[in-house]
């Protein structure tokens, strides 16, 4: 008999939290004998308390902090295009060049698909890397106007994100932590009472039940695996920085 993978729900992000749970909710709601259960009740009303406190978060500047973020990454990417076209220029000067500044920020990878702490933790350490190369060099590569763009945006989303900060914090503190917390709470009996019902009443809804919520288990697993691959390289990187400057 099949039962739910172990699997704990508090390892994932706010949003994917969420998304999920909405996900297995669709299908646990076509099985009436867990949906029905008090524990079955406690997970699926559970949900729409912690998509109200997380949409509650969102009506506040949260929508321009996500722009403001996508203008930073369309920066970095750009440049770092930019760099890489120029690898293999004609020109000796403006090759060397590019290949210098490449070479500096290339140790940073490519931070975009990080969370907001992690990214721009890094996105700091590379602006502190730019703005130590000569400006000779820059003018060389052609990046004169992308180190000011970059700059620019960085500031502007820090100081979005000190206002979204402020704003959450006065907007019922604690409720989407509280929510979360509920939510998470309810997911591991649920899958106990699933995994029992699967040895006491055996039946076909429950092997759906439990192959769909295993999938999306399984999916999870794999991008926290590699999201946890992608933060060790970057602590190695900020690592080997720290030791060459000491």
């Amino acid at each position: 008999m099949s039962k739910v993978t172990a699997f704990t729900l508090s390892t994932l992000r706010n949003e994917e939290i969420l998304g999920m749970s909405l996900e297995i909710a669709e299908k646990l709601k076509n099985v009436i004998i867990v949906a029905d259960s008090a524990l079955g009740k406690a997970f699926l009303d559970a949900i729409p308390a912690y998509a109200s406190a997380l949409d509650l978060e969102k009506t506040l500047t949260y929508k321009d902090l996500v722009l403001a973020d996508a203008a930073v990454d369309q920066a970095i990417t750009g440049l770092r295009m930019h760099l890489q076209a120029l690898l293999g220029y004609p020109d000796d000067d403006t090759r060397e060049a590019a290949r210098q500044i490449w070479n500096a920020i290339d140790q940073y990878g490519s931070p975009t698909q990080l969370n907001f702490q992690e990214e721009y933790a890094i996105v700091a350490r590379m602006l502190e890397t730019l703005e130590a190369i000569e400006p000779t060099i820059l003018a060389k590569a052609t990046v004169a106007a992308w180190l000011p763009a970059l700059r620019t945006r960085y500031d502007a989303f820090m100081a979005m994100m000190k206002s979204y900060d402020a704003e959450r914090a006065a907007v019922q503190p604690g409720a989407v932590k509280n929510a979360r917390q509920a939510l998470v709470a309810a997911w591991k009996p649920l899958c106990d009472l699933i995994n029992g019902l699967a040895i006491i009443t055996p039946s076909d809804e429950l092997e759906a039940l439990i192959a769909e919520m295993n999938a999306r288990i399984q999916s999870k697993k794999t991008a926290l695996k590699q999201r946890k691959s992608a933060k060790k390289t970057t602590k190695e990187v900020a690592q080997d920085v720290v030791d060459v400057e000491t």
